[in-house]
């Protein structure tokens, strides 16, 4: 399992300083993203990945688009109709961020792993 800090995200992604996201959130971005790349194959790779799915993490809570709510897949104006998708982190979500690329780059460089995650 990877071990990082928030030294790890910031150097990828000087955005998410301090000031910009608060040590609670990181920490809990950075003990999610551990928790999914646990696949011992990752070896010398595994804190890369874990701090670029977390920097991939805060970019979609960022934008709103991590933030819990389920993406609109439908709209509808006359008699108002809203239709919710799935959240999920799969190879589709990671395609958001330049940072969820860079993860999927890492791990393609590994024929051993399978995404830790499913589609729905």
């Amino acid at each position: 399992m990877a071990s990082i800090t928030r030294a790890d995200v910031e150097c990828l992604a000087p955005e998410f300083t301090t000031a910009a996201v608060p040590d609670v959130v990181m920490d809990c971005y950075i003990e999610i993203a551990c928790s999914l790349v646990t696949n011992p194959a990752w070896a010398g790779k595994g804190d890369k990945a874990t701090a670029l799915l977390t920097a991939h993490l805060l970019t979609l809570q960022k934008s709103g688009i991590g933030g819990g709510a389920a993406p609109v897949v439908e709209k509808k104006v006359g008699s108002v109709s809203v239709k919710f998708g799935t959240t999920s982190v799969n190879a589709e979500s990671l395609e958001a961020t330049s940072y969820g690329r860079l993860f999927l780059l890492l791990r393609n460089s590994i024929p051993e792993i399978r995404l830790p995650f499913t589609t729905c």
